[in-house]
């Protein structure tokens, strides 16, 4: 990510399906887990 964007594009069809594109966006956000709540539908 360039220095001083705050924005991060993510790619919900690849975020899906691809757990290493899950991993790195979770690395990249400081988030602990990758795939909690995947598999729940927004309500």
């Amino acid at each position: 990510m360039k220095e001083g964007y705050n924005k991060i594009a993510i790619n919900y069809n690849q975020w899906f399906t691809n757990m290493d594109y899950r991993k790195e966006l979770s690395s990249l956000l400081n988030l602990s887990s990758y795939d909690k709540g995947r598999e729940k539908v927004a309500q």
